[in-house]
């Protein structure tokens, strides 16, 4: 399982730095300017790009639970208004 995995961890994460991209200029183009929410899409396009170049295991499992806890942590606080 571990072998398919990075067989396709490079076109999954790449895929998944081009929908930051595009979310990005959504904000911009539809909200007229970046929002708070922005830092966010920013954060996981960076760590997608990392994990697009890396075949450590290690590093593959702690950057998922980073960004799955980045994710929560969003969720969170868009409920409570803290966040748009």
């Amino acid at each position: 399982m571990e072998a398919h995995y990075f067989s396709i961890a490079r076109q999954f994460f790449l895929l998944l730095v081009l929908l930051q991209v595009w979310t990005l200029g959504a904000d911009v183009v539809l909200k007229s300017g970046l929002t708070k929410g922005a830092t966010v899409n920013v954060l996981v396009m960076l760590v997608a790009l990392v994990l697009a170049y890396s075949n450590a295991a290690k590093l593959h499992r702690l950057a998922s639970a980073a960004v799955w806890g980045l994710f929560l942590a969003v969720v969170v606080l868009r409920g409570v208004g803290v966040v748009d």
